[in-house]
């Protein structure tokens, strides 16, 4: 198994170079805060050094793009805080892949949605941009759920 920080920073760069050339097309999914919400749902790491990534990851954000330092960071640990205590509340049989994907989605959809409309009109809220985010983070979460939680919620 890879270091943490070496996996972080691997899917930190891909948003990036991703972001980079879809600018003036479209908006990238959170690649980042995807995978590592689904590695806290995995259970194979350790949360605090799940969540000091996160924090890391979203200041790095913030410094690269522009945003106010500290929102993104704030975003992707609510958003892992939010997985983690909704992850807990489910009962154990309740634990499947598909929950896991409509649990990570569900905060992706939220944390892009509240900073939408901080930064951005409320109404491109169903703009084609952000669609194509969540439908890129769907599929995404997908990928990462067939990958990551083979077998782990059997």
């Amino acid at each position: 198994m890879y270091p943490l920080w070496l996996i972080a920073a691997a899917w930190w760069m891909v948003q990036d170079i991703l972001q980079v050339f879809a600018t003036p097309v479209a908006v990238v999914p959170d690649i980042y805060i995807l995978m590592l919400g689904m590695s806290l749902i995995e259970e194979r790491r350790s949360n605090i050094s799940l969540l000091i990534a996160a924090f890391v990851g979203g200041l790095l954000w913030d410094m690269r793009w522009g945003s106010p330092l500290g929102f993104t960071a704030l975003s992707y640990v609510g958003s892992l805080v939010a997985i983690k205590a909704l992850w807990r509340i489910i009962s154990k049989a309740a634990r499947t892949p598909a929950m896991a994907i409509v649990l990570v989605f569900g905060t992706h959809l939220c944390s892009s949605a509240i900073g939408l409309t901080l930064y951005e009109d409320s109404t491109s809220l169903l703009s084609v941009p952000f669609m194509v985010k969540q439908i890129g983070a769907l599929l995404l979460c997908f990928l990462m759920g067939a990958y990551l939680l083979r077998g782990v919620t059997d």
